[in-house]
């Protein structure tokens, strides 16, 4: 960031520079995701959103029907285009997928981790009783 506001020329930094996002106040690639699993939601994933300054993105396995929206032209998000901006469906989902693909890696080595039993004090677990974690 300050070499780019300093003009200084490099071939390579790890990073990437802030000066677009201070110019402009906004990031034009920052990408926000949210999952939710609730027990109206009947996918075995949830339901995985996407979202960037033009566009939502709503979607999940099974029987869950996909919702995109234009934000810059539909802020309240009233209008599902997911069939007729399919340039936009395409790049949204292609990030969903990305994102979804790498929680899944991130669940599995925690799976993996979570099969060994804790063990706990007796004080420790009056502590998450009180704490409402244990019945």
């Amino acid at each position: 960031t300050i070499l780019d506001y300093l003009n200084i020329k490099y071939d390579y930094i790890q990073g990437k520079s802030l000066l677009p996002m201070i110019k402009t106040g906004r990031d034009e690639n920052r990408w926000v995701f949210s999952t939710f699993q609730g027990s109206q939601v009947k996918t075995r994933t949830g339901i995985i959103s996407a979202r960037n300054r033009d566009y939502t993105l709503m979607t999940g396995n099974d029987h869950y029907e996909m919702e995109l929206y234009d934000v810059t032209k539909d802020p309240k998000e009233t209008t599902n285009i997911k069939d007729t901006d399919k340039a936009g469906r395409k790049k949204c989902f292609k990030v969903a997928r990305e994102h979804y693909n790498i929680q899944k890696k991130i669940r599995g080595a925690f799976r993996k981790t979570a099969k060994k039993k804790a063990k706990y004090s007796k004080e420790e677990l009056e502590k998450l009783k009180q704490l409402g974690y244990l019945n």
